[in-house]
Parts: structure tokens; C-alpha cells; sequence
């Protein structure tokens, strides 16, 4: 399984000169158990996994998302985000932000 630090860079990677391009990452898992008078009625575990590409040229905005990507599926992401770009109206606010220093929070979950 690709780690998904290392496809978001190599989407990053793969944009065109002249593009702003973001690649983001989620995984999640999620477990939900049910009983009724101390019986076990339901189990049920579940895990997702993705990775988003928005870019940004000429002022027009694409995005595209896969769920469990390999190398070659960001790739195709990343022209996939490209051509939906192409098809946007452009708009002066289609920016990314400028890189900013960050703090953890420790109390969010």
C-alpha cells in the first residue's frame, strides 16, 4: 500500500510549469458496534483511504479525487485536474495560500 505523504508529493511533482497545484491526503477508519440486551446485534469496521489534486492556471480552477491510489492513478489525477481547469471559467480569487508555519492541536480529537 502506497504511502499517501509520498503520492501527494509525487502529484505535486507531476504538475505542469505555470500551475499551482495542492495534493492532499485522507485516510480514515471507522469501527460501530451495536447491542441490545447484551447481544451483539452489529459490528462493522470501515476504511477509506484518497488523495485530492486542485490546480490552479491562469486563474481557472480543477480538481480530481481517487480513492486508493497507486503512483500511477496520481498521475492520471493530476492531468484529470488539469483538464478540468481547462473547462473553468477563470476567477481572480483561484489562489492557493502562501505556506505558513502551523501549530498541532493537541485537544481537536
Amino acid at each position: 500500500m502506497p504511502d499517501l505523504g509520498d503520492l501527494c508529493r509525487a502529484a505535486v511533482e507531476a504538475a505542469e510549469s505555470g500551475e499551482a497545484v495542492e495534493a492532499y491526503a485522507e485516510e480514515s477508519r471507522r469501527t460501530e458496534a451495536s447491542a441490545l440486551r447484551g447481544e451483539v446485534e452489529g459490528l462493522a469496521f470501515a476504511e477509506s483511504r484518497g488523495v485530492g489534486v486542485r490546480i490552479i492556471r491562469e486563474a481557472r480552477l480543477g480538481y480530481a479525487w481517487a480513492a486508493d491510489p497507486d503512483a500511477d492513478d496520481v498521475r492520471e489525477l493530476v492531468r484529470r485536474a488539469a483538464e478540468n481547469a481547462a473547462l473553468a471559467a477563470p476567477d481572480e480569487h483561484n489562489v492557493l495560500p502562501e505556506p505558513a508555519p502551523w501549530e498541532p492541536i493537541p485537544t481537536l480529537f
